[in-house]
């Protein structure tokens, strides 16, 4: 393909390809709005997780990586509100610069040792000392968090207890090695530090025992050790000389009089032993969580191998040679050898601006030019489907104008197509979200009729998630709204619609993204209308793949029969309602226009420097061979 696809239009922002692995700083507050900074300023992508895993193979102690993640846990996720709005900015970069001070701090500790003076330099950057006290200094509190100073405070001896049974970067199979140095000591006695105390009777619940400790002084203080066998066995001998095993989770005596040769088979054999009850707890867990899968699964969204269309190829007849005149084609054939790719039937970017009026379009990175031409062909013949079968003007498919498009650039885990509220952005997951366009055009109108009578407010919520809220005279929305979800009894009961209980009975079997997820108002209006425009479609004979093809897939998570023919009536009504508001606008039909002979001077002279570009490109790749 000669013709270079490229993102069109207004830059929309925020796709993973805009930050990627990239941390968030103060230069980025720049391109967003303030509903924007509440969403994106947080914690996580401005100190993105560690490669834990990375940073244990560089050589970095277990105990620090895990202290190193406490404090992270510590920062506050993000901002909570904003209390003075002429502040916001302020915040803001405050929060960023904060957390990137703690960030780059905190990750140069490698050993226990620099885990002690990372505590002193926190408190004098963050603290107030009033005596015993602390406390944080102006504009921290919303940074720190309320758990930053205990976790900042944990004990060396407790961090080395949690890693021991979080294992944060450790490879499964040294998991014994890990846990050995964590849980057991193995020390050679020392009669100036330590001293074997009289036995004593302690109370173990259903009578009493006798239990041999041993005393160790330390810094801090004295350790106690006690030991389950019989004290007659431990000999004057083994009391002076030898080594003593110690479980320190348990302040038990594991075994006394140990001499130095025995020292490496019994490491064998402890690991050994740590290392099948971490594999056996690891499998435990493992089930545990194929069992919690099970009750809840994820929705098998079907993925269409082939795309099938019947119609009218709106996007095929775009810059053919037979929209050209004559001259024009004179033109074009003085400077090929054959009819350039520009002028072929395929939708360009730009397209989508002129014909739809859409603010911008965008791809992944990870998107071939092949399947961006692709993705533009298949979206333009089916945004065309939906004006005809709304009976709607072109232009009115933008949303006055507000609606962005993206293909593959802002996925979200497994979901074929979602809408951006915040950037007004549809994003098609690639050619796997074929089927899916009619659902988010939806919930992006249904986000647009919430701010369509106030154009300076437009907030994030959808109309369907806030209605009650309104307080305005939406009839046919709302009656729309209401007829999914409820039907009448002869005796004038009101009663659940089949739809709304098949809907509700999805939300106990899938996992989705909240609870109530599938009989949310927003998801049912968005299935009921992919069902709407499938039937539209039927009616007049017509395939449309990539706008809507698998509403039936839900199963009673859409409406049938009767139902389905009332809510049919009522988006019907609906539609009629925006088009006498004039929100849309009666369809009329304008013939194609033929390409002038000055835009195909200008396409041909930009073609040619295209071509000689690449040519000097290649000379000077093969001079550099």
């Amino acid at each position: 393909m000669d013709r270079i696809i490229d993102d069109f239009g207004k830059k929309i922002g925020g796709a993973r390809k805009d930050y990627g692995n990239k941390a968030l700083n103060n230069l980025d507050l720049k391109e967003m709005t303030s509903a924007e900074k509440l969403t994106f300023v947080k914690r996580d992508n401005i100190w993105k997780k560690p490669d834990f895993q990375k940073m244990y193979e560089d050589g970095v102690d277990p105990t620090v990586i895990w202290y190193i993640n406490s404090i992270r846990v510590g920062v506050n996720p993000k901002i909570q509100y904003i209390l003075d709005s002429s502040k916001e900015d302020e915040v803001f970069t405050s929060y960023i610069s904060y957390v990137e001070k703690v960030r780059d701090k905190v990750m140069t500790l490698r050993t226990e040792k620099d885990i002690e003076s990372f505590k002193d330099w926190a408190v004098d950057e963050f603290y107030h000392r009033n005596g015993y006290w602390l406390s944080p200094k102006d504009n921290v509190a919303d940074v720190i968090g309320d758990h930053f100073l205990k976790n900042l405070q944990t004990p060396l001896g407790k961090c080395q207890a949690k890693e021991c049974e979080t294992l944060l970067g450790v490879p499964e199979d040294k998991a014994g090695e890990v846990r050995l140095r964590y849980t057991f000591d193995i020390i050679p006695y020392d009669e100036r530090r330590m001293s074997w105390r009289k036995p004593d009777v302690i109370d173990v619940g259903d009578g009493t025992q006798t239990r041999q400790s041993l005393c160790i002084r330390h810094s801090c203080g004295m350790s106690y050790f006690y030991s389950d066998f019989d004290p007659a066995e431990i000999h004057e001998e083994t009391k002076k000389s030898g080594y003593v095993v110690l479980n320190r989770s348990r302040n038990q005596i594991l075994a006394a009089g140990i001499s130095e040769e025995m020292i490496p088979e019994l490491k064998k054999r402890l690991t050994d032993m740590l290392q099948e009850q971490y594999e056996n707890t690891r499998e435990f867990k493992d089930r545990a969580k194929t069992a919690a899968k099970a009750r809840k699964k994820n929705f098998p969204y079907p993925h269409l191998e082939h795309l099938k269309r019947t119609g009218e190829d709106y996007a095929g007849k775009l810059h053919q040679n037979s929209s050209l005149d004559e001259d024009s084609f004179g033109q074009i054939s003085m400077c090929f050898d054959e009819t350039p790719s520009d002028v072929t039937g395929h939708a360009e970017g730009q397209d989508y601006l002129d014909t739809f009026g859409f603010r911008g379009g965008e791809f992944g990175n990870w998107v071939s030019q092949e399947e961006r031409q692709k993705c533009l062909d298949f979206g333009y013949n089916a945004l065309k489907d939906l004006a005809v079968l709304l009976d709607c003007q072109d232009k009115d498919i933008s949303l006055g104008g507000n609606l962005n498009i993206a293909f593959g650039a802002r996925g979200r885990g497994r979901a074929l197509a979602h809408y951006e509220p915040m950037r007004q952005v549809i994003n098609l997951t690639r050619l796997k979200g074929a089927g899916s366009l009619a659902h988010e055009w939806f919930h992006a109108l249904d986000h647009y009729y919430s701010y369509v009578d106030r154009p300076d407010d437009k907030p994030m919520d959808l109309y369907s998630d806030t209605h009650r809220n309104f307080g305005r005279n939406h009839q046919p929305f709302d009656e729309l709204i209401n007829t999914m979800k409820y039907k009448y009894t002869p005796e004038g009961r009101r009663i659940d619609t089949d739809f709304y209980t098949g809907s509700k009975k999805m939300d106990k079997s899938y996992r989705s993204s909240g609870h109530g997820y599938w009989s949310s108002d927003c998801e049912m209006l968005a299935r009921a209308f992919s069902c709407y425009i499938e039937d539209k479609m039927k009616e007049r004979g017509i395939q449309s793949d990539y706008l809507s093809n698998h509403a039936d897939c839900y199963g009673d998570g859409v409406p049938y029969e009767d139902e389905r023919k009332v809510i049919n009536e009522h988006f019907d009504a609906f539609f009629d309602d925006l088009r006498e508001r004039g929100i849309l606008h009666k369809r009329e039909e304008e013939p194609m226009k033929k390409k002038s002979l000055s835009s195909v001077k200008k396409m041909v002279s930009k073609k040619k420097a295209s071509i000689e570009r690449e040519d000097e490109n290649s000379k000077g790749r093969a001079a550099s061979y």
